[in-house]
């Protein structure tokens, strides 16, 4: 308890520190507990809300939370074995996943290309498409002819990327192109506007689309491949996913052999033989 108590003194000792280095404005006050607009604001920054009504919210929380506080300090409630027994287990556990965190989940953002490709190709069979795919280029203008036009040259023979380089180095025509992609894999769900799939749906491979109004600007679509749901996919379509499995073994494979490490570092006994189970369940019954 004097431990957590140590820390509780120097967090506090922190925050003053912090607070000489630049004023602080107070908006809310119990006694001596203060609440800071710097606290709040840095409290509501983790959820990615910030206005007034988010503020006046978490101000009347705060209130509410401190008011039971001093009350349950009043009380005693801090000084119950309850309460130190708890305290006792919640250190425990944050000690045990500061250790993990900086043991076991570490940075695994170096792996090789090479070694995620070649784990893929030994697990293709487990990574096969959960939903249609449709592999597309898509470019997006803010008026009806540009788009019309673009569509026409590559439907003419023309190369998709090489028609957008002569927009891209023209001026004049740069303006008119709202944005573009160039051989994206889509589903349903993640190609917006709606509109686009409704398109891309209905055309065959490499077969250039009519302009498609959308709520953006006028969209020009090129089929360049589908895959149906169950399909094995192409590597560059479950990358990520490969790489996150790879980091979910390593962590695994790291975790086992720390704990086979503390194992041979550490006398563990265990004693369930000598105990009556029966014993015990009939005894906790009883309780």
């Amino acid at each position: 308890m004097k431990i957590i108590w140590a820390l509780i003194n120097l967090l506090v000792v922190f925050n003053l520190g912090c607070q000489e280095q630049k004023p602080s404005t107070v908006i809310a006050k119990i006694g001596d507990a203060e609440l800071t607009l710097e606290e709040a604001k840095s409290s509501l920054a983790s959820s990615q809300v910030y206005n007034k009504e988010e503020l006046q919210k978490y101000v009347m929380n705060w209130i509410n939370e401190e008011l039971l506080y001093q009350e349950a300090r009043r009380k005693g409630i801090d000084n119950t074995q309850q309460f130190k027994a708890r305290m006792s287990e919640l250190q425990k556990q944050v000690t045990v996943q500061q250790f993990i965190d900086q043991q076991v989940f570490l940075d695994y953002t170096e792996i090789d290309e090479s070694a995620t490709l070649n784990y893929f190709e030994q697990n293709r069979a487990e990574f096969l498409i959960r939903e249609d795919l449709i592999k597309l280029s898509i470019a997006t203008f803010n008026n009806r002819d540009r788009a019309a036009w673009f569509a026409s040259q590559v439907s003419r023979g023309a190369i998709w990327q090489e028609v957008l380089a002569d927009i891209k180095n023209d001026s004049i025509a740069a303006s008119s192109l709202i944005g573009y992609t160039t051989g994206k894999f889509y589903s349903q769900r993640t190609l917006s506007p709606q509109e686009l799939w409704k398109v891309a749906f209905t055309l065959g491979i490499n077969e250039i689309s009519f302009p498609v109004k959308t709520a953006f600007g006028y969209s020009i679509l090129q089929v360049l491949s589908r895959k149906k749901k169950g399909d094995v996919p192409e590597y560059e379509i479950v990358r990520d996913e490969v790489r996150q499995r790879i980091i979910i073994e390593n962590r695994r494979q790291h975790y086992t052999k720390l704990l086979n490490d503390l194992r041979n570092r550490y006398k563990v006994e265990i004693f369930l033989s000598q105990i009556s189970l029966y014993d015990t369940f009939q005894t906790t019954q009883h309780e």
